[in-house]
């Protein structure tokens, strides 16, 4: 799957984070295509929930910082998020669960990033384009990590 402007947010970090995530669901469609067996779809099931709370972690961070108003909607998706990524772990076992592993993922974490993670970015932007020159916003939009 490729990277398209429309998935970007603005946040540095952010978006690549995305584009991992959309790396991800590549990864899981080219199994599916290959009919992969379950020792090799729930790794990358696992490894997508672990990086999953990595991503919402920082997400959830960032939204502190701000501090963004729909903080507790947007960690009540994330939980959701992690909830049917455990299901899907639960489920890749059966061989007819396996060919809707792709899909799902592919909704589930694209949807996110379209739906409310651009509607995050949109407000911490907004933020800091508001903010005096030397009050924070002198490069702080790409809120980058330690690098």
């Amino acid at each position: 799957m490729k990277w398209k402007s429309e998935y970007a947010t603005g946040i540095h970090n952010l978006d690549n984070q995305h584009r991992t995530i959309l790396e991800i669901i590549t990864r899981f469609e080219r199994m599916g295509e290959g009919r992969a067996h379950w020792d090799q779809v729930h790794p990358l099931v696992q490894s997508t929930r672990r990086f999953m709370e990595y991503h919402f972690d920082v997400e959830e961070s960032l939204m502190r910082l701000i501090p963004y108003s729909e903080l507790r909607t947007h960690r009540d998706e994330h939980r959701n998020a992690l909830a049917r990524i455990a299901d899907i772990e639960r489920r890749v076992g059966r061989e007819s669960a396996r060919d809707r592993v792709a899909p799902a993922m592919k909704t589930l974490l694209l949807g996110h990033i379209t739906g409310s993670d651009r509607r995050f970015a949109q407000c911490a932007l907004d933020l800091f384009r508001r903010r005096p020159f030397g009050a924070g916003n002198d490069g702080a939009h790409r809120l980058r990590g330690p690098e």
